[in-house]
C-alpha cells in the first residue's frame, strides 16, 4: 500500500514499505518454508535495504552463523528488538534471540519509557517462568490499583504469587465495592470489580458475585468519546459473562452449558484489546477449563489457541497457555500439535526459577515421551 505512511514492521526511521510483505515473511518463517523467506526478504531489501527485521528474518532462515553474523552488527537500530522480541515470543522460533532481543528492548524502553519498560520485563520474565523477577520488574514502587489487578490476575493464570494476589485482593477490594465513581477513576473501579470477583469464584467464594455481575451488566462511563465507549462496553459485557459462568460452575447450576456458550462466543467477539486495559486476559483459559470439564475438549483446544488480547503487544499468558494447549491435544490425541506447544514452551523457558523448574521438567518429560512414541 504506497499510501501508508508508516510501517509497524520496520524501525520507524525506514523508508515507507509494503506492510503485508513483512506478514507474508513472518507466515513463511512460521510455516518453515525457508526458500519462501529469502524469496520475499529478497523483495522487500530491494526496496529497502535497511529492513533490518527482514535482514534478521533472513538470517534466521540461513542458519546459525547467519544469525550470529546478524547480532555482531553495530549498527541495528533500536525497533528491530521489539519486533524480534515479539515475533519469537508468539511463534517459538529462534528462542534464543527472542530472549537477546527483550534483554535490550527493556534496556532501550528504560531510557524512553520506564513504566513501559516494566511491562515488557513483566511479562517476558513470567513467559520465561521468572516469577520473581516479574515480582521485581513491576511491583518495586507503591502498587498502583492497576499494579493490584495484575497480581490478581498473575495468580490465577501465570503462575504468579497467590499470597501476593490475596493482600491485592484485601487492598482493592473496598475501592471496587464502593459507590460508584465518576470519569476515568469510574472505569477504574469495574477492572477492580471485575478481578476481585474473578478471583473470589475461582476460590469458589460466591458472595458479591451478583453484586458484581449487575453492576458490570449495567456500566457506563460518563464523558468518553465514543470509540472508548464502545470499547468499554465489550470489555464490561465479556466480565459479566465469565462471572455468571464461573458463579453456575461453582453452584452447579443446571445452565452452565448455556451459559458456556454464550461466553464462547463472546470471547470470539470482544477478544480484541486496543488499549488501556480492557480486557479479560484468562477468559479463553476458563473456557478451555469449563469446555474440557464437559468433556468436550475440541472447543476446550479452540478456546486456548485463540490465546489473549493485545495482539500486537507482548503475548500475555503465552507459557499458561502453551502448557494447557500441549495438555488438551495430548487428550485429543493431536500428538503433533502437543510436540509444537510443548517445544514453543519450553523455547520461552530456557533458564526458570527453581520454583517453576518442576512444571518445566515435567513438560520436558512429556515431551520426550511423545518424541519417543514418534519415532517408533
Amino acid at each position: 500500500d504506497s499510501s501508508s505512511t508508516s510501517d509497524s514492521m520496520l524501525p520507524q526511521q525506514s523508508p515507507v514499505f509494503a506492510e503485508p510483505l513483512g506478514h507474508m515473511v513472518e507466515l513463511a518463517q512460521i510455516a518453515g518454508d525457508t526458500a519462501e523467506v529469502r524469496r520475499l526478504v529478497t523483495l522487500g531489501l530491494a526496496a529497502d535495504s535497511t529492513a533490518w527485521y527482514l535482514q534478521w528474518h533472513l538470517a534466521v532462515s540461513l542458519g546459525d552463523s547467519a544469525r550470529r553474523a546478524f547480532w555482531a552488527r553495530p549498527d541495528l537500530p533500536e525497533g528491530v528488538f521489539s519486533n524480534i522480541n515479539i515475533f519469537t515470543s508468539w511463534t517459538g522460533i529462534a528462542g534464543g534471540d527472542g530472549a537477546r532481543a527483550r534483554t535490550e528492548d527493556v534496556r532501550q524502553w528504560r531510557r524512553k519509557n520506564p513504566d513501559f519498560a516494566r511491562f515488557v520485563q513483566h511479562g517476558g520474565a513470567l513467559n520465561a517462568g521468572r516469577p520473581k523477577e516479574a515480582y521485581l520488574s513491576l511491583y518495586e514502587h507503591v502498587p498502583s490499583r492497576q499494579v493490584l489487578q495484575a497480581q490478581i490476575n498473575d495468580a490465577l493464570y501465570w503462575g504468579g504469587d497467590t499470597s501476593a494476589a490475596v493482600e491485592a485482593v484485601r487492598r482493592l477490594r473496598p475501592f471496587a465495592e464502593a459507590g460508584s465513581k465518576r470519569g476515568d477513576e469510574a472505569r477504574e473501579q469495574y477492572h477492580a470489580l471485575c478481578v476481585v470477583a474473578e478471583w473470589r469464584l475461582a476460590r469458589g467464594e460466591t458472595q458479591g458475585a451478583d453484586m458484581a455481575i449487575r453492576r458490570l451488566r449495567a456500566a457506563t462511563v460518563p464523558g468518553l468519546v465514543s470509540a472508548d465507549s464502545a470499547g468499554f462496553g465489550r470489555y464490561a459485557a465479556l466480565c459479566a459473562a465469565v462471572l455468571e459462568v464461573l458463579q453456575a460452575a461453582t453452584l452447579r447450576k443446571p445452565d452452565l452449558r448455556m451459559r458456556t456458550e454464550r461466553l464462547d462466543s463472546l470471547a470470539r467477539t470482544f477478544i480484541f484489546e486496543v488499549c488501556c486495559g480492557e480486557a479479560v486476559p484468562g477468559v479463553n483459559l476458563v473456557l478451555a477449563q469449563l469446555w474440557e470439564a464437559q468433556g468436550d475438549l475440541p472447543r476446550a483446544l479452540q478456546a486456548v489457541r485463540r490465546r489473549a488480547a493485545g495482539y500486537g503487544l507482548y503475548p500475555r499468558l503465552m507459557s499458561t497457555f502453551l502448557r494447557e494447549e500441549g495438555r488438551l491435544a495430548v487428550l485429543a490425541g493431536e500428538r503433533e500439535a502437543a510436540i509444537g506447544a510443548y517445544q514453543h514452551y519450553l523455547a520461552l523457558r530456557p533458564d526458570p526459577e527453581p520454583s517453576v523448574k518442576p512444571e518445566v521438567e515435567q513438560v520436558r518429560a512429556d515431551l520426550a515421551g511423545l518424541l519417543g512414541e514418534q519415532g517408533r
